[in-house]
């Protein structure tokens, strides 16, 4: 049976199998697209812990040479302490013994960082740095005493970093 092309009724869409390659190339773009979001944010995270540590650190020297609480030159000023579990880094103005204890110390400045995100010398957790009135990281109590090869990191992403 031969019928005139003019009389053959076209139907308007797609087909089924046009419509699954649709969804499956979209499907894959969209898993692509999450995978580098997710890597951009740890890395942004990180990064933005870094700078916080760092500013932590600057103010806290520079608190420490102001010497507000008219401390001695051996002894502890200000300190830079890492609250893991609240996410938090606080800068202190030691008024009492205790260089990580934000009771009986002022609290300068709190700034939070992301979680996950761990900062390390070698293999230890980073919990605080302390300095004296000339501005020098000291010796303390479960604080670090050097500021060099600090690693920042969260997941695989790490920054190292060697605050000067």
């Amino acid at each position: 049976m031969n019928i005139p092309k003019d009389k053959i009724k076209r139907t308007k869409g797609f087909t089924l199998v046009e419509l699954m390659i649709t969804i499956l190339i979209m499907t894959i773009l969209l898993l692509m697209g999450t995978s580098l979001t997710s890597s951009w944010i740890t890395r942004s995270q990180v990064n933005n812990a870094s700078s916080i540590l760092k500013t932590a650190v600057f103010q806290a020297r520079v608190a420490a040479i102001r010497n507000t609480n008219n401390k001695t030159s051996t002894e502890i000023a200000t300190s830079v302490c890492i609250d893991y579990s609240n996410k938090v880094i606080h800068i202190l103005r030691i008024k009492s013994g205790t260089t990580c204890s934000t009771s009986g110390n002022e609290i300068l400045k709190s700034m939070t960082f992301s979680e996950g995100v761990t900062i390390k010398k070698d293999t230890s957790l980073v919990n605080c740095f302390a300095f004296s009135t000339t501005g020098i990281l000291m010796n303390a109590s479960s604080c670090t005493a050097t500021l060099d090869d600090i690693k920042v990191k969260k997941n695989d992403d790490e920054i190292k970093i060697n605050i000067v």
